[in-house]
């Protein structure tokens, strides 16, 4: 097998364990996505498809941010349980129910899937102060962004801002890229 510099470099350079995958800014993975949403991770379930494992999850939609989202979306993920046995997906977004999340989505077979893996998913919780803070969850995963000499793989940097302001950039950029598709 012959392997392409790109690829080989890849290979070379991307932390061990990690996924590789293209560094995108908010920016870049809200115009990707054909649906934002904000929402409560619910029920999932897992099985072998092909060899791996897959897990879908339904999450509860409280409310759109890009699209027209049902009331609820289902999810896919690589990894998972099906009996006793375990995959996990290095980079893979992660999903736990109960939980609220805010989700940069793009399709995927019969349902969705996050976009740039775990780059697309920020889970909210509260701060010490109680404030509500939305962070993305990053570990495993390794992006690739043009360097000085070429191609540079790094471990991915987590974004973590508070929910309102992540809202309000969603909703800012929505807008934008609405009135530029308008003009």
């Amino acid at each position: 097998m012959r392997l392409t510099p790109i690829v080989a470099a890849l290979l070379v350079a991307a932390p061990a364990g990690a996924s590789v995958v293209v560094a995108e800014s908010l920016g870049e993975l809200v115009g990707h996505a054909s649906l934002v949403v904000q929402g409560t991770v619910g029920r999932q379930a897992s099985a072998w498809e092909g060899g791996h494992i897959v897990t879908r999850t339904t999450v509860s939609v409280a409310r759109s941010l890009k699209g027209s989202a049902p009331r609820t979306v289902v999810v896919e993920t690589l990894g998972g349980v099906v009996g006793d046995v375990g995959q996990v997906a290095s980079g893979e977004a992660a999903l736990t129910p109960g939980e609220e999340v805010v989700l940069l989505l793009e399709p995927a077979g019969e349902g969705w899937r996050a976009v740039g893996m775990a780059q697309g998913v920020f889970h909210v919780r509260a701060d010490l102060s109680g404030s509500r803070v939305a962070s993305q969850e990053v570990a495993g995963l390794a992006v690739a962004s043009p360097g000085r000499e070429g191609l540079q793989i790094d471990e991915a940097a987590p974004a973590s801002l508070p929910l309102e302001d992540l809202l309000a950039r969603i909703g800012r950029l929505v807008h934008d890229a609405g009135s530029a598709q308008r003009r």
